[in-house]
């Protein structure tokens, strides 16, 4: 057989286990085991309606309650943070970051781990960020390419792709580790975390903020420690509502 044959014959066999191996890690778990909201039935939410509310998913074999969008671009985002009034508590450690806090039927964290081992269930998964002033105009950031790695990594941030109307505040911070207020591994010489009231996947220090204080009211005199997203409002503006959400690209 010549080399070309051989070649021919290589990439086609790469092809074919890629295939194969991208359909064996969105399957990890089968039957009546939802593993995101793009699976779920519409008619099957715990609370809410058929546009949106919470659902029952499975993340490593083990039932979680989830927030799942429905009806915004196509629908099937399963939320994995949400700000809306204030009423929790997001300047937490590095544990309650890891580990999710909040309900998914107000505000909430899902957390690293689930998120991490959601994201490991298909190829590619995209990110979309929807935001509201206090003045009811929303805008929205969308990533083509979201993942996070592994604890071992600090939740490394891995994204790229942006599309949308709030400006891109996040891919500067691509590549970064995941800090709390107790755990601080950025670049900076500052503890982010802790300067800016919030926890991220920090640089030197940041655009975006959306684990900060929430402001009630939108402006605030403090600099950058509210829940800011700095290509839209700035570093004193602090958004009334933000949803960050995940859905796989099959």
């Amino acid at each position: 057989m010549s080399d070309i044959g051989l070649v021919q014959m290589t990439m086609a066999g790469e092809k074919h286990h890629k295939c194969h191996k991208q359909q064996q890690k969105r399957r990890l778990y089968v039957n009546s085991q939802k593993i995101d909201c793009s699976e779920v039935d519409v008619h099957s939410y715990k609370s809410g309606n058929e546009s949106g509310g919470v659902f029952e998913i499975y993340v490593s074999g083990q039932p979680i309650n989830v927030f799942c969008d429905l009806s915004t671009d196509g629908g099937g985002w399963t939320v994995f943070q949400r700000r809306m009034d204030g009423s929790v508590d997001f300047f937490r450690n590095h544990s309650e970051y890891v580990n999710g806090f909040g309900s998914p039927s107000g505000e909430h964290w899902l957390g690293l781990d689930r998120l991490y081992k959601i994201l490991q269930t298909a190829e590619t998964f995209q990110l979309r960020i929807d935001m509201e002033d206090w003045d009811g105009e929303k805008r929205f950031a969308e990533y083509s390419r979201f993942d996070i790695g592994s604890p071992e990594t600090d939740f490394t941030l891995s994204i790229n792709g942006y599309s949308g109307t709030a400006g891109d505040s996040l891919s500067r911070h691509n590549g970064e580790k995941f800090s709390t207020k107790d755990h601080d591994v950025e670049q900076d010489a500052r503890n982010c975390a802790d300067t800016f009231k919030g926890a991220w996947w920090y640089d030197i220090c940041h655009i975006s903020n959306l684990n900060g204080i929430y402001h009630k009211g939108g402006m605030h005199d403090s600099y950058a420690d509210g829940v800011n997203w700095y290509t839209w409002k700035g570093y004193y503006y602090s958004l009334k509502s933000v949803e960050m959400k995940i859905k796989p690209i099959l």
